[in-house]
This record gives structure tokens, sequence and C-alpha cells, in this order.
């Protein structure tokens, strides 16, 4: 079932770029999809990364040969040092832009419209290391210290509900 849980309108966003965060048991169209985005408890403290911008939930590219599965188990397999204890797909963010972008590397992102998934994972490691390139640091931190932690404001509106569902399935 598809359900809208945050509309934001170009003037609204952080980005200038309208979008949807929805929960959505259905994927969109794969050659519309960039990016996955995780949001990753273990014993009960949320994992972010920080990178030259902002402290942020872990996200990886997927790779035009790869599912999203075989991406996110390459990305963990490189980048954090873990075993999957359970994930599951949540949604995903639709951005919609007026006129073609062109992404910080050298191509086009998908126009009108492009997606980032969001899945919900928990961790059974006991150590973990985070190794990419563009990381600067990485850590488990409470849900208070996360929202003063993020301070992209859209992001943060997103954690909150993704919070808000973990605890709701974790009672």
């Amino acid at each position: 079932m598809k359900q809208i849980l945050l509309k934001k309108s170009k003037e609204e966003s952080n980005f200038g770029y309208e979008y949807e965060f929805v929960k959505d048991s259905n994927f969109p169209e794969k050659e519309n999809i960039t990016s996955i985005f995780i949001f990753l408890v273990f014993e009960n403290k949320i994992f972010l990364t920080k990178n030259h911008r902002w402290w942020e939930l872990p996200w990886w590219h997927i790779e035009d040969w790869e599912t999203y599965l075989e991406a996110i188990n390459r990305e963990v397999e490189e980048e954090v040092w873990t075993k999957i204890k359970s994930l599951e797909y949540f949604g995903y963010k639709k951005i919609i832009h007026d006129k073609p972008v062109k992404n910080r590397i050298w191509w086009l992102y998908p126009f009108p419209n492009w997606y980032i998934l969001f899945y919900t994972w928990k961790s059974t490691w006991e150590i973990f290391y985070f190794s990419w390139n563009e990381t600067i640091d990485s850590w488990l931190f409470t849900y208070e210290e996360s929202i003063k932690l993020l301070n992209n404001k859209d992001l943060k509106q997103i954690f909150v509900i993704l919070f808000k569902e973990y605890l709701l399935q974790n009672k």
C-alpha cells in the first residue's frame, strides 16, 4: 500500500526540488533509482556517517548491473563490516524536477523523476568499521544525539519518520 508520508515543494525543500517521501511495498522502475539510504539500528542506537558536508544516514549508489540487494550486500561488505540481521524495504523518496539535473560526477539524473530507496536494517555486529573514501567519521548515536547532528532539514524530517516507524515495529 502506497502512503505519502512527507511532501515538499521546491520552495520548502533543502535543495530546490520537489519531492515526496513514500512508504510503499512496491519498488519504482529500476532505471530511475539512483541510490539507497539505510536506517541502521544496533542496540537501539542509529548508525550515522559524516562526510565533508554533514552527518547523515549511510547511503550508496546502485550500479547499473546490480539488484538492490546486491548493491546493499556489496556496499556493506566493502564499507560496513557487519552481518545483516534483518533488512526491510521501507519505501522511497521521489524527486521531481522541472528540468534535467546533472549529478556531481558526469551524468544526468533520470528525468523528470528519480528515486532513492530507503531500507531499515538491524545489525548483528560486535565490531564495525566504515571505510568509504568520502566518509570522515561514523558512529552509533541515540535518537536525541542524531537529531542534533543531522543538519539537513529534509533528511532530518525523514529520519524522524523512520524512527517512529522503528519504534512502532519494535514495541
